[in-house]
């Protein structure tokens, strides 16, 4: 009895300190999906010791020892960082769904695991000959079983994240794990649906996580100009300017000339306009009026005394055409 309440007291104890100091940290640095592998595998690990002190045939008190490590290693586990990692998986559901998940886990399957166990070393030793072994296999089973069973609900909780997360229900601060949601919404950028793609983009500017690289944004953002979605295009078009990412000009020419969308053309001839004085008058003389007006809002915003600009805006007024007069009204 003693050494049984040595062994409890060392196992809580250690389980409260990992708690306390490193489960946020582990859980951040190794990713959710590492940390749920950690105990069937580390079950394996286990099953595989504890074969070699059977197969060595080593006397009683050592295979005890070697049976209160083990306790004591997966009951630290399963406190300190199990249970923080079942919080974190339950965070996309809404209030009532994650209060009757969390009910479920703790009430009835954390409850129902363990009589399962207790049941399974009681048949072992007492129905089955070579009972040490059976507890191996048990071990091995339970840990694929367990390995299988937690990546299917990883799965589960990206999915579950995305849907979160493309409907804008949360923000990058009101996450246990914010590299998990932004994974899944620089996912959810390559979707086939552009309303994702298009709540991925929002979601971006309004959190800017520092975890993406400016280099990333580059690359995604080359990618969403040249998407199948009008929206989408011109959503890019506007997270490149409020992110600070610098398209180049080879990349926002074609858009005035090509693109069948009249604020696409508008917004890229404001851009190139900003980024060169020189193409931007190049522009004004565009027979596109959109691209006439986007250069003068880019040249302007760049300098509001900027004369090839104002001259053609004034210009623009002058036009008996209403849609001329209309774009210029628009842009003062």
């Amino acid at each position: 009895m003693k050494l049984l309440g040595i062994v409890l007291t060392l196992t809580y104890l250690l389980a409260t300190f990992v708690k306390l100091v490193v489960s946020r940290q582990t859980i951040e640095y190794f990713g959710i999906n590492r940390v749920l592998a950690l105990l069937p595998v580390g079950g394996l690990v286990v099953a595989l010791g504890l074969a070699i002190v059977f197969f060595l045939e080593l006397d009683k008190s050592f295979q005890l020892v070697a049976y209160c490590f083990v306790y004591l290693g997966f009951e630290v586990v399963r406190r300190a960082l199990f249970d923080p990692v079942f919080l974190v998986l339950f965070q996309p559901l809404s209030t009532h769904q994650r209060l009757q998940g969390h009910t479920l886990a703790k009430g009835f399957y954390e409850p129902l695991g363990l009589g399962i166990g207790g049941l399974m070393l009681y048949l072992s030793h007492h129905l089955w000959q070579g009972g040490d072994w059976f507890l191996v296999e048990e071990i091995v089973i339970g840990a694929l079983f367990a390995l299988w069973f937690l990546q299917r609900t990883y799965r589960q909780y990206i999915h579950t994240l995305q849907d979160a997360l493309s409907r804008r229900f949360m923000a990058v601060e009101d996450l246990a794990v914010p590299d998990a949601a932004v994974h899944a919404v620089l996912k959810n950028l390559k979707s086939d649906k552009p309303k994702e793609v298009i709540n991925a983009i929002e979601w971006l500017v309004a959190n800017r996580p520092s975890s993406v690289s400016s280099n990333q944004l580059y690359r995604y953002v080359t990618d969403l100009i040249a998407h199948f979605d009008t929206q989408v295009r011109l959503k890019a078009l506007e997270i490149a300017e409020k992110l600070g990412v610098q398209l180049k000009p080879a990349q926002l020419r074609p858009l005035t000339t090509d693109d069948n969308h009249p604020s696409i053309r508008e917004t890229a001839a404001w851009m190139l306009s900003q980024q060169s004085e020189q193409i931007g008058a190049e522009l004004l003389y565009n027979q596109d009026l959109m691209v006439r007006k986007g250069a003068i809002k880019g040249l302007l915003s760049k300098n509001s005394g900027q004369i090839s600009a104002k001259t053609s805006l004034d210009a623009m007024l002058q036009n008996h055409h209403s849609h001329s007069q209309l774009a210029a009204l628009d842009i003062i």
